[in-house]
């Protein structure tokens, strides 16, 4: 496992569990939804979490062949109190006309962890007209 969700879930107060206990489980299409905007060398990612979804950490990953993913940000979860939540990352560690793809994994109080889609962007430099 990614040890930044260990930390995670050290950081709330789960307890670390022993070696031989299982990975988390991973569930695909996370009660997220994800949007991506290209700028001039950085992207800007939204997204917004379902009310009932109860998050304890959030991570913004990046991946240059939508396969292979990394962590570049990471976000407590909030209590949803019946609403949504919207969070926002700049990544301004991009380059520009490069293809990149982003989604957010989840880890939820039961330890089990959630993918959203993936958004794929390429970052362009900003052009006025004349």
């Amino acid at each position: 496992m990614n040890w930044k969700l260990w930390l995670c879930l050290i950081s709330v107060g789960l307890p670390l569990l022993a070696q031989s206990t299982p990975e988390p489980s991973i569930e695909n299409n996370a009660p997220v939804a994800l949007s991506v905007y290209p700028g001039d060398a950085k992207v800007t990612v939204n997204w917004l979490v379902s009310e009932s979804h109860q998050s304890l950490c959030l991570f913004v990953e990046r991946s240059n062949d939508g396969e292979v993913f990394t962590v570049v940000s990471e976000f407590p979860g909030k209590a949803t109190n019946g609403t949504a939540s919207r969070f926002e990352f700049v990544d301004g560690s991009v380059r520009n006309g490069e293809r990149y793809f982003y989604r957010i994994t989840s880890i939820d109080a039961s330890q089990q962890l959630w993918h959203s889609a993936s958004a794929e962007v390429r970052p362009q430099p900003f052009v006025s007209e004349k």
